[in-house]
């Protein structure tokens, strides 16, 4: 492997871009403050069964890798831990979502997608051939914000999160959020390419090895749309984020089932 991916995360997170901007904050007092920390970066194999598995779990209906890039050798795929200012934020927050956690859902997923450019070039540099699937014209989705024509509702055809799962990165949640070695608190991107590299792998046997269910998320959730039974209702967390949309637009987000449980930024105890 001659790319050193690490780096590359290492050189945006220590830029601008990973910092609140003055010029677009929300109240003046976030400006500068820390989006993200260090991320967690796995390296997965194309050929996983898992992928297939994809095709037939709830509404999900990925496109394997291959069919993304023929050549693929290597998925790459990378966790964004949420700074402590921003899960402190959230943390104390009372009556809604705070101000820096919308930041980092619109300004930190910007700084995803520069950083997955920015990979890409690298790659590319370097003789492989590269495709970030989120940013591919194939790429279709169906949440509140943006519907595609001819997919369910809630699903897409390239999953960030059951990406980070088949490379190793961590198993789900009630929230279906991913609990990673770092929390459950943060984002995630990939890309796929020619690359060859030695796989991260998965340790866990189950989608949910990680999560105690506890039940302190559905404690945490301020429009009571997680159960133990059923995990996360995706229409009354959208209706919620739409009017948070709709009072900060093009700010939104929410993440109180992320934050002050036990999951924020480890694998709970017991589960290790």
């Amino acid at each position: 492997m001659n790319v050193d991916i690490q780096k590359v995360a290492e050189s945006i997170l220590n830029s601008d871009m990973n910092r609140i901007r003055s010029d677009n904050a929300l109240t003046p007092e976030l400006a500068g403050k820390r989006i993200f920390d260090l991320p967690v970066i796995g390296y997965g194999n194309p050929k996983d069964p898992y992928f297939d598995e994809c095709q037939n779990l709830c509404n999900l209906k990925m496109k394997p890798p291959k069919e993304w890039l023929p050549s693929v050798r290597t998925i790459i795929s990378v966790f964004f831990p949420y700074s402590n200012e921003m899960k402190e934020s959230s943390r104390t927050n009372k009556g809604g979502t705070s101000y820096e956690w919308m930041h980092v859902r619109v300004d930190g997923q910007a700084l995803i997608g520069k950083f997955l450019k920015d990979v890409k070039a690298a790659l590319e540099k370097e003789g492989y051939e590269a495709l970030i699937p989120t940013q591919d014209g194939r790429f279709v989705s169906s949440g509140f914000k943006d519907k595609s024509p001819g997919i369910p509702e809630f699903t897409s055809n390239w999953s960030e999160r059951h990406v980070a799962y088949a490379v190793g990165l961590g198993t789900f949640s009630l929230t279906r959020a991913l609990i990673t070695k770092k929390g459950a608190a943060g984002r995630f991107g990939s890309i796929v390419t020619s690359m060859e590299s030695e796989f991260t792998g998965c340790s866990c046997s189950g989608l949910y090895d990680n999560c105690m269910e506890c039940g302190a998320c559905i404690d945490k959730c301020p429009v009571s749309a997680i159960t133990l039974e059923c995990g996360k209702d995706n229409a009354k967390c959208a209706a919620h984020l739409k009017r948070v949309l709709d009072e900060y637009n093009p700010y939104y987000g929410c993440g109180e089932c992320q934050v002050g449980v036990p999951c924020e930024s480890r694998i709970p105890k017991g589960r290790q």
